[in-house]
């Protein structure tokens, strides 16, 4: 226990002096205050064509559109703030730089278990990650506050939906951040971990993207949503969730964190350190 807690210290103090850290985060604040600053632009635009408008079906629509897209950029706030492909990168350099430092082959020379090696890695990174939400979510609504939610205001529901979709986004990023750390220590390189995270994040949401299209033919696609990296969509939604989609976002990250975290694990213990 003492071992892991050392472990755990060192990581926890490598990863605050990590410049990555503090660089992603201010990357996504700085997207997430373009997305509300282009929002109050639209809406300005928006309100002066509707204002000069008899329309009165066109002032409506105006309306009810801006507080959607109000609601969506704090519901769906990590997606907006695109935590998942940054964290994938400090993911990278952070674990990837451990194995190119020789950090991970002078622990493992000195007796350290590679299972608490590997926990303490990932344990390190989630926490990382609960605070970047964490951090993002209270932006969020604090802009939210600013530009406003919409005609109605904010309600006690619409609180129980962000709070909801905070721990969901959370869920289903350390889903992805658990498959970021498999990849980390099956390569042990910065840059294969970076560029296959990605091409795993932008790759899989343009393919299961296009996929959804085939709503419009009426083809059942509810199964997107069980596919690796796919349930952060259900997890931004700012409606009641079914039980069907409940299951997807709370079951199936805890698969993939799982069978990720084990494969990683099987994987760094089999292998040599060279």
């Amino acid at each position: 226990m003492d071992e892991m807690k050392d472990i755990l210290f060192s990581d926890l103090f490598k990863l605050k002096k990590h410049k990555s850290v503090y660089i992603a985060l201010a990357v996504m604040l700085g997207v997430t205050l373009i997305l509300f600053v282009m929002l109050w632009a639209l809406g300005v635009s928006l309100e002066k064509l509707s204002s000069g408008s008899d329309d009165l079906e066109l002032v409506v629509s105006t309306r009810t559109t801006l507080a959607l897209l109000s609601q969506t950029l704090l519901t769906g706030f990590s997606d907006g703030a695109m935590v998942a492909p940054l964290f994938a990168i400090v993911i990278g350099l952070f674990v990837g730089g451990e194995f190119s430092s020789g950090s991970v082959r002078l622990q493992v020379a000195r007796g350290c278990s590679r299972a608490k090696l590997y926990f303490s890695k990932l344990i390190t990174l989630c926490s990382l990650l609960f605070v970047y939400l964490a951090i993002c979510i209270v932006f969020s609504g604090i802009l939210t506050a600013v530009r406003g939610y919409g005609e109605g205001g904010f309600s006690n529901e619409d609180l129980k939906i962000v709070v909801r979709n905070f721990f969901l986004q959370l869920l289903s990023q350390i889903s992805m951040a658990s498959i970021g750390v498999m990849f980390s220590f099956l390569t042990r390189s910065k840059n294969a971990t970076i560029g296959i995270m990605l091409a795993l994040l932008i790759g899989l949401d343009t393919v299961f993207g296009l996929l959804y299209g085939l709503e419009m033919l009426n083809v059942n696609t509810d199964w997107i949503m069980f596919m690796p990296l796919q349930q952060l969509s259900v997890a931004c939604s700012s409606t009641k969730l079914t039980s069907l989609q409940l299951v997807a976002v709370i079951v199936m990250p805890t698969v993939y964190a799982s069978c990720s975290t084990l494969l990683g694990i099987f994987d760094f213990r089999r292998r040599d350190i060279k």
